[in-house]
């Protein structure tokens, strides 16, 4: 029983680089070439729903077309297992969630649009002239007839634990056209830099229950001073919880491979209330 075990778990974990290998091979012209790589690689989180979701339009899709007259050999089942970082250790539960994730009646795809869609980015901010990392959380809201991230949680930075707060000024409560566009991670949130400002308004940043955190505040407290200022985000790590029975991670894998790009570095089978647990702690602790 054990040897049995074992061998599913071998499997699973070989399966990443044979479903890319079944489809490199496909394209034998392009096979181990630079345009092989750049047409493998998940350039950016659309490209990884895009995928998972085995979209008609797809870029992977319309390049092989282009290339080979065809994308029939492309199915949904080689492109998930496609989306794992072949250079973690996957067990049996890859397999769970793949056949969860195509089950014919009530199959599961991902949104980008959806508010368990979330995303953690380790940014640098400057106070009183000293520069330090501050992980924030930024969640995918609906805002009226629109969508737009929201900042959901900040860690912790001992830099700003010692500042001395000052009251700020005072915000100007009226509504205003100032949000995160969805396309903000596309360019690294670099639209933060002037959004995260004295004259900033708040509810159009922060989702309601960001706002009545005492990390969240004391950010705010720092940046309405004039003192704190936004200056990069750097990493960044992708969090889906909207799989009934699952959490995971996104991260991006940089190497020369067609295994590479935004890739699912992280997977949990979870119940509801660890579902819940995990995200209460994705926003506690920024990351």
């Amino acid at each position: 029983m054990l040897k049995v075990i074992g061998i599913v778990i071998m499997v699973c974990a070989c399966a990443v680089y044979a479903a890319q290998a079944q489809v490199v091979s496909t394209l034998p012209d392009i096979e181990r070439t630079e345009q092989s790589l750049f047409l493998y690689e998940v350039k950016l989180i659309d490209e990884f729903a895009e995928r998972f979701n085995d979209e008609a339009d797809s870029y992977l899709r319309r390049q092989s077309k282009r290339l080979v007259g065809t994308d029939s050999f492309i199915t949904r089942h080689r492109l998930i297992r496609s989306l794992f970082d072949g250079q973690q250790q996957w067990g049996a539960d890859t397999g769970r969630f793949i056949t969860d994730v195509l089950n014919k009646e009530h199959p599961a795809f991902v949104s980008l649009t959806d508010s368990n869609f979330y995303v953690s980015v380790m940014c640098t901010f400057e106070t009183n002239r000293i520069k330090y990392k501050l992980p924030i959380v930024l969640q995918m809201r609906a805002v009226q007839d629109a969508h737009c991230w929201m900042i959901a949680g900040v860690g912790q930075s001992a830099a700003t634990d010692t500042v001395q707060l000052r009251a700020g000024k005072q915000q100007d409560t009226r509504a205003r056209d100032n949000f995160i566009p969805t396309t903000a991670h596309g360019s690294g949130f670099a639209t933060l830099r002037s959004l995260l400002s004295p004259e900033m308004y708040t509810p159009g940043l922060f989702t309601p229950q960001a706002l009545g955190d005492a990390q969240v505040q004391r950010l705010i407290t720092l940046i309405n001073s004039g003192r704190t200022h936004f200056l990069h985000a750097g990493n960044m790590m992708f969090h889906y919880y909207g799989i009934d029975g699952w959490a995971f991670t996104v991260s991006r894998a940089k190497r020369n491979h067609t295994n590479s790009g935004w890739l699912i570095s992280n997977l949990t089978a979870v119940t509801k209330a660890e579902k819940e647990e995990l995200r209460h702690r994705l926003l506690q602790n920024g990351q």
